[in-house]
């Protein structure tokens, strides 16, 4: 340590402390997961990390792969799988209340009666408030399991008995 040091030309200065660690970090739990046409909904857990005592928010939104979402309007059309999340709408903000670490992203499913393999869409998270931000685990990968609804038709009995002598039968095939 100098003794008898002169005073240089900076004798103030300012200290910026990086706390981004604590910074709200809002999150899914699962990057996939398979559903049954028949479930009618499910929902993502969106978790938050770092600093809690704000309210904060972000979009969780519908994508169309495979597996076919409703209009931006919510209203179905022929084929529709699910029930799209805007991303530009209200009904798909998700807010966490100061103190709350856990919040859902809610899905609802359409049970059509067509022939499907599986079929697939994803559930994204984005625009997170002010403050906060989105972590790794942005999006599911959502896969509605399949076959659903295959066409099946069967034998009303298991044996049947005629007489050679008829020229025609009746056989019942149900469906």
């Amino acid at each position: 340590m100098p003794n008898y040091a002169l005073l240089g030309s900076i004798t103030e200065t300012s200290v910026t402390i990086d706390d981004s660690e604590d910074e709200p970090t809002l999150q899914f739990d699962q990057t996939e997961r398979t559903v049954q046409e028949n479930d009618a909904s499910f929902f993502l857990t969106i978790r938050r990390s770092g600093d809690i005592k704000e309210k904060v928010s972000a979009v969780c939104y519908t994508e169309s792969e495979m597996a076919t979402g409703s209009t931006q309007s919510g209203r179905l059309r022929s084929g529709s799988d699910f029930r799209s999340r805007d991303r530009n709408s209200k009904r798909s903000v998700v807010v966490f209340e100061p103190g709350v670490r856990t919040a859902s992203c809610d899905i609802t499913l359409v049970d059509d009666s067509r022939y499907e393999e599986d079929e697939t869409f994803r559930v994204k998270l984005s625009n997170p408030s002010t403050g906060s931000q989105v972590g790794e685990l942005s999006q599911v990968k959502v896969t509605i399991a399949g076959p659903n609804d295959a066409p099946t038709v069967f034998f009303s009995d298991n044996h049947y008995e005629f007489s050679e002598s008829q020229e025609t039968v009746d056989v019942t095939v149900s469906y």
